[in-house]
């Protein structure tokens, strides 16, 4: 579960997990966020589809809910038999 903003509009520090429609609902506010979101969403179906099972989202993205907050950084990690990671998207 995803918590509340801090007064400064940051999540608490912490990793949250969370379910896709959570993070999409929570985070896809305006229609530029919705479509971040959709790029997003195929990227991940790629990085599923070869091997990846975990992402890590973050930046102002998710540290703040203003529609100005347009951007977001990914720390892609790869689980299969050796730990892989990479750079934002």
């Amino acid at each position: 579960m995803i918590p509340e903003f801090d007064e400064h509009d940051n999540l608490p520090p912490e990793v949250y997990w969370a379910e896709w429609e959570e993070f999409k609902d929570r985070f896809g506010t305006t229609p530029l966020r919705s479509r971040m979101i959709n790029g997003l969403q195929m990227a991940m179906e790629q990085l599923k589809a070869a091997g990846c099972r975990t992402i890590y989202i973050n930046g102002s993205f998710v540290t703040s809910n203003s529609p100005n907050s347009c951007n977001n950084d990914e720390c892609l990690v790869c689980l299969r038999s050796l730990l892989c990671t990479g750079a934002s998207l």
